[in-house]
């Protein structure tokens, strides 16, 4: 099951007026690994869709899902680089839940 949306989270503002706004069509799919916020102030949390129509999301170690004004698929972060042995290595984190 798929469900698109317009989602204010990715795309580029295009000006209207004195207000901003973004679009961007996304698709969504249970269990997807997403980041939420609900607005440029707060920082991203990282979730699980729970449910597409409404579409909800529920934060790792939350008891219930909630709604979001801002959804976009999960940005992991860069690679860290660990340095052992005289080597450089790139390490990638991942937490529980996340698709790899």
């Amino acid at each position: 099951i798929m469900v698109k949306f317009n989602n204010v989270a990715e795309a580029k503002p295009v000006e209207m007026g004195e207000l901003m706004y973004v679009s961007k069509e996304v698709v969504f799919e249970l269990d997807d690994v997403v980041d939420v916020r609900d607005s440029e102030e707060k920082e991203w949390k990282v979730g699980v869709v729970d449910s597409l129509e409404p579409l909800l999301v529920k934060i790792r170690g939350w008891r219930n899902a909630h709604s979001w004004n801002q959804v976009r698929h999960h940005v992991k972060p860069e690679p860290k680089k660990e340095s052992g042995g005289g080597e450089e290595r790139s390490r990638t984190v991942y937490a529980v839940g996340d698709k790899v």
